[in-house]
């Protein structure tokens, strides 16, 4: 046997044993019901996730409880320029490009 071969075939035999289950292995019982209906009411107990409000879309991140998240956003929020500003700064950068670019064709 070439080298090659032999150890692609141990990693093969050892990727293969990794995929085994032990002797003592049960599958679980899983119960399922025996028709469903969406239209029934539920007989289970609401869970605590029912029962409380969802979070605020406009905060979702404020759900973390993470003061730290809580600093980025507020500082990005800060920082944040305006719509109608950045468009102001594009049109100064514009006209000030538009007077660099007369100044070089008047002079040739």
């Amino acid at each position: 046997m070439k080298p090659v071969s032999l150890l692609t075939a141990l990693a093969i035999a050892a990727a293969l044993t990794g995929c085994t289950v032990g002797p003592d292995y049960h599958t679980p019982p899983t119960t399922v019901p025996s028709s469903f209906d969406a239209t029934e009411p539920s007989t289970q107990p609401a869970t605590a996730a029912s029962t409380t409000r969802p979070a605020d879309i406009a905060d979702w991140w404020k759900s973390f409880d993470d003061p730290e998240l809580d600093s980025l956003i507020d500082r990005a929020i800060a920082a944040n320029f305006d719509l109608e500003i950045a468009l102001t700064r594009l049109q100064e950068s514009r006209t000030a490009e538009i007077v660099m670019e007369g100044g070089l064709a008047a002079g040739t």
